[in-house]
């Protein structure tokens, strides 16, 4: 029994032993753990989501008809809330605005309008330009000229990352006008017409359905001239 005895408290020592050696070891590992950098994810800014919602943009517009435009997206602006939209094969003014209200093809393209996806991802104003001329359209609630717009730095992820506040006084997005396509049906003298932009260009004066032909006087000029309605409908629009 004594013997028994002594082999106990030679197990219960070792026992001791182990758990103390395995303590310290937990111990250090804590430690160690602590002085270590953290890796933990942290959340997107409200300014990488909007890099990221220019990419999204950027990837739509690469993938469809209008890719051979050179459309390209940046974010600019000390808080990474302006978006530029720049074309690389001259966009003409009414395009811009097309573009942003989603009109014409460009509505399938984007859904809502470009400006309608800026402003609800926090963007404050949409700018579009072309590189090689001034031709040049805004949208939003400060709307900076197209000079300043340029002069602004191009924000990485790495600068937004750093910004944690929310842009003020965001714009609210427009709803959709109420117009409809041009069309024979919508073709009658008197009727005004509309561009993708929805701004009154022209009235139409006279129609000629066999030859396919309606004659308009335009708004801006005063002119008068014969159009083919099948060459322009897509172009133009007529109020609801």
């Amino acid at each position: 029994m004594v013997l028994n005895g002594q082999k106990l408290v030679i197990l219960l020592i070792g026992f001791l032993k182990k758990e103390c050696i395995m303590r310290k070891l937990i111990f250090s590992v804590v430690a160690l753990s602590m002085l270590l950098p953290s890796h933990s994810v942290q959340a997107e800014t409200p300014a990488q989501q909007r890099i990221k919602a220019a990419q999204e943009l950027q990837n739509t517009f690469d993938k469809s008809s209008l890719n051979g435009f050179q459309l390209k997206f940046f974010v600019r602006g000390k808080n990474c809330d302006i978006l530029h939209i720049e074309g690389y094969v001259n966009l003409e003014e009414e395009m811009m605005e097309a573009i942003g209200y989603g009109t014409v093809i460009y509505g399938k393209i984007q859904p809502g309008g470009v400006n309608n996806f800026a402003f609800s991802r926090g963007f404050s104003d949409v700018a579009y330009s072309n590189s090689d001329d001034n031709k040049y359209v805004i949208s939003g609630s400060t709307k900076p000229t197209r000079d300043q717009v340029k002069a602004m730095d191009i924000c990485t992820d790495q600068i937004a990352s750093q910004l944690t506040g929310t842009v003020g006084n965001l714009p609210v997005a427009s709803t959709t006008p109420q117009f409809e396509q041009l069309s024979w049906p919508k073709a009658i003298a008197g009727e005004k017409l509309y561009d993708g932009s929805y701004q009154h260009v022209a009235t139409i004066v006279s129609i000629d359905r066999v030859e396919d032909i309606i004659v308009i006087k335009f708004e801006q000029s005063g002119s008068v001239e014969p159009k083919k309605l099948s060459a322009i409908a897509p172009y133009w629009y007529v109020k609801k």
